[in-house]
């Protein structure tokens, strides 16, 4: 098995580990497709909290099942599968009354646990999903953003008509807006990436904000009528935003959720009088297991368009890319496929 491996901060290697066997309740699964994000990102640096070392990265992907244990049963060689991300105990309170997602000993592959970059990985049952054979596996690895997206969706009670403020177009601000238009919500896209805004246009997004060049607070007063933004979502993997614009352009008694996985941001300046004074609830979305299944069916319907957003490199590149991502070079989401 082939793994690539942050040996210490800033030093990936593509390393051979020799043959791998399958475990009770587990899957053998050859990788087809799998992300290099914020999590990688953090992870090569070595600024991602809790996370040691060696570690192999990679926090979620689309695999092909190869060995199964004879303890399996529900999935047999051949099936395309999506990876989740976070694997639970299946001990805890949380685990045994069904709500997994909020596990007391949540990990992450990539993060507490060795990931996915990888020509072959072993996985437990519970962290596979059937793919359908109109997804792609590049279209695939981002089930878990578009499943985010979704709990911001009924965490912020989003409804027909509403109007959405979205801070940050990044890989979720994307898709977070793709989302939002397909529950028939009104998003409202700032940037400061002219190239980013664009793309957004391209997929169909309308409120487009250059917040390096427009005046937030009166443009979301033109585009609301007055009423200011409803719903507010801080995308938290853009490094260089202020987010502290989110008081400024909430409504009274507005809702506001700080959604993301893995981020560079440590602090975020925000009035908080200001917050009070309106009456505004905040949330912190991070998770997305429960809405797997959901985000499969969106990305099966074409609610979300993400091929425009992929940046494709071949398995044997990652080390190379990870490189150059940390380093600073910008790219909205890099997949990496098994090389022929």
């Amino acid at each position: 098995m082939k793994v690539w491996k942050v040996t210490h901060p800033g030093f990936i290697t593509l390393e051979d580990l020799g043959p791998s066997e399958v475990r009770k309740d587990c899957v053998k699964v050859k990788m087809l497709a799998a992300t290099v994000s914020t999590t990688e990102k953090l992870v090569f640096k070595g600024t991602l909290k809790g996370c040691t070392f060696p570690r192999v990265p990679g926090r979620q992907g689309v695999g092909m099942v190869s060995e199964v244990d004879e303890s399996v049963h529900k999935f047999r060689r051949g099936d395309r599968c999506y990876v989740s991300s976070q694997v639970a105990c299946n001990e805890c309170y949380f685990c045994r009354i069904g709500r997994k997602s909020e596990c007391s000993h949540l990990q992450t592959y990539g993060k507490d646990i060795d990931g996915v970059l990888s020509d072959f990985a072993i996985i437990s049952t519970d962290n596979l999903y059937l793919l359908p054979d109109r997804i792609t596996d590049n279209q695939a690895v981002f089930i878990e953003t578009i499943a985010l997206a979704i709990n911001a969706i009924n965490t912020l009670n989003i409804g027909k008509g509403d109007h959405l403020v979205i801070l940050g177009a990044s890989v979720f601000g994307l898709i977070m807006a793709q989302v939002a238009m397909a529950h028939q919500a009104v998003p409202v896209l700032v940037d400061k990436r002219p190239d980013r805004l664009l793309l957004a246009e391209e997929l169909g997004v309308y409120y487009c904000v250059n917040g390096a060049k427009e005046d937030l607070a009166k443009k979301v007063f033109s585009i609301t009528g007055g009423k200011m933004a409803g719903r507010v979502v801080c995308s938290m993997d853009c490094a260089d935003f202020d987010y502290g614009t989110c008081a400024d352009i909430v409504s009274n008694y507005g809702k506001i959720g700080f959604v993301g996985t893995d981020s560079e941001i440590s602090e975020i300046n925000v009035d908080l009088m200001q917050i009070i004074s309106k009456s505004v609830t905040t949330y912190s979305i991070n998770h997305a297991n429960d809405n797997i299944s959901a985000a499969i069916n969106m990305l099966a319907r074409g609610d979300v368009n993400v091929d425009k957003l992929i940046t494709p490199i071949k398995f044997s590149e990652i080390g190379a890319y990870l490189e150059r991502y940390a380093g600073g070079e910008d790219f909205i989401q890099i997949v990496a496929t098994a090389d022929k």
